[in-house]
């Protein structure tokens, strides 16, 4: 037991005492008011089998008065408070007899200690959750001194897991340790197909291992360009990534968020990278380089200055490959939701439930989702608050296919014709207003003294048929200029505006 502990006992003690002490002496001047002490003595006088009386206190009982009625009460207490710790012990025996404590000590159990290379499976855990990037023979040049490097602490603090690892197929067995180590990563990435690329729709809906296959052909593709040697090129793509396995959990079949206790993904890979055994098996110089690659790739300004040519220029090979595979990445997955026979179908569902809780012109109290007046023949809709709204009524998987939850904003939109094509299956985009015609489909709007670029212009009529009762809710804005100012035909961006959500209420 602890001190503190010991310290907590002797402080419970004294507070026992007093009480005891005030109910005894209270009980006793009870009985002397009453004049019941003399019977209260002589009682205590009698000798009984299962009472101890020392003779010293029968001689305080037998000179009587208030001191003999207070020993008699003590101890007649004493003898009551025995023969309950007596009955308590002998109870809890006998139930240990037939009942094993809950939190009692396990009996020792042999367990068979399976060999990681035969399971599979490996611990990701790093003990002491800390690790120092050392920089071989680090001075600072003005100085001279040692650099001491950089010491990452409790990387892993918001999430424990196991590597798991599922064997893979290759055209050879691995020979040399980098090639190992590949293996290793690609077991890892093959034990966790269903990890997305990313949560947040940048990458469409490409798998972990899926893109992280591509970036170690673009990697390997791009050093070969720059006439670059460098045989930790598809390793640290395969590994570039491999922490979201940590960052990303699965809320729901399909629907993978961040874990609300989880650190950025960007400086683990790392880490959990050097806990592959295979990784010990390369030779030092490489351990360092790909450490240091993984570690700062995310954050190259962070790098130590003297970190080496071989890490720069493979922190350079894995930005410029995971830059065009994410383009490569946007634009297969609108071509796979092109590609699917109910898209539009959906995204058309999608924009009817949007249209009956959109708050246009503010009627719900919030601010304007799109503005209207009882004399327009249409209603106007920043396309950006399409985008960003109409997400929530859509399955995940076309959700992430069509990065509705990425850059909104952008006139260039991935989802942009597909929205389009489905507002043209509705019946409900007008390309022509008056004098004015736009083969996009999006107007530039000014609203009051703001101008809103890429507006869509919605048939009202065609919304009462879809939805009877939407309509005559939204009533007339509230400015009272409102003006199609032009076709949106540019790629300007509309970075001036105010955020989309704010414009969909």
């Amino acid at each position: 037991m602890s001190s503190s502990s010991a310290s907590n006992a002797k402080t419970a003690v004294f507070p026992m005492l007093v009480m005891l002490s005030i109910v005894i002496g209270g009980y006793a001047a009870y009985l002397v008011d009453k004049g019941e002490e003399l019977n209260y003595q002589a009682a205590a006088l009698a000798p009984v089998w299962y009472m101890f009386k020392p003779r010293f206190l029968t001689q305080f009982i037998s000179d009587g008065g208030y001191v003999g009625t207070l020993v008699a009460v003590g101890l007649n207490i004493a003898h009551a408070l025995l023969y309950v710790a007596l009955a308590y012990t002998a109870v809890t025996i006998g139930f240990a007899r037939f009942f094993k404590p809950r939190n009692g000590q396990a009996e020792d159990v042999a367990v068979e200690v399976v060999d990681p290379a035969v399971s599979g499976i490996y611990p990701c855990e790093i003990p002491g959750s800390s690790m120092m990037i050392m920089i071989p023979d680090s001075r600072d040049p003005s100085t001279g001194a040692t650099i001491e490097g950089v010491k990452d602490k409790d990387p892993f603090e918001q999430f424990f897991v196991r590597c798991d690892r599922k064997p893979v197929a290759t055209a050879r067995p691995p020979i040399t340790p980098v090639e190992k180590l590949q293996v290793a990563v690609l077991e890892l990435l093959a034990a966790h197909p269903s990890v997305p690329a990313s949560v947040g729709h940048h990458h469409a809906d490409a798998t972990l291992a899926d893109h992280s296959k591509a970036i170690s052909r673009a990697i390997a593709e791009y050093m070969h360009h720059k006439g670059w040697e460098e045989p930790l090129a598809r390793v640290a793509g395969l590994a570039h990534d491999v922490d979201k396995l940590l960052a990303y959990q699965e809320k729901e079949p399909g629907q993978w968020v961040k874990r609300k206790d989880a650190t950025h993904h960007n400086t683990f890979s790392a880490y959990l990278i050097r806990q592959q055994p295979e990784f010990k098996a390369l030779p030092e110089e490489d351990q360092f380089t790909l450490t240091m690659a993984l570690r700062y790739y995310h954050h190259p300004g962070s790098l130590p200055t003297n970190a080496g040519e071989r890490v720069e220029r493979l922190i350079s090979a894995i930005r410029h490959a995971d830059g065009k595979t994410i383009q490569s990445e946007k634009a297969a997955g609108i071509a796979n939701a092109q590609a699917a026979s109910n898209t539009i179908a959906l995204v058309a569902l999608a924009i009817e439930k949007f249209l009956t809780a959109a708050d246009i012109n503010g009627y719900r109290g919030g601010q304007a989702a799109g503005w209207t007046k009882d004399a327009y023949e249409y209603v106007i809709i920043p396309m950006s608050g399409v985008i960003e709204s109409i997400g929530e009524f859509l399955p995940n998987e076309l959700l992430r296919q069509l990065q509705l939850g990425v850059d909104s904003r952008n006139f260039k939109h991935p989802s942009v014709p597909v929205i389009r094509d489905a507002l043209n299956s509705l019946g409900l985009l007008m390309s022509k207003v008056k004098d004015l015609e736009s083969p996009t489909g999006m107007f530039d709007v000014k609203v009051g003294v703001k101008v809103w670029r890429a507006c869509v212009l919605l048939d009202k009529d065609r919304i009462s048929e879809l939805l009877p009762t939407t309509v005559p809710k939204w009533g007339t804005t509230m400015y009272g200029m409102v003006k199609i100012q032009k076709p949106t035909l540019d790629k300007s961006h509309a970075e001036d505006e105010e955020p989309a959500a704010s414009a969909s209420g």
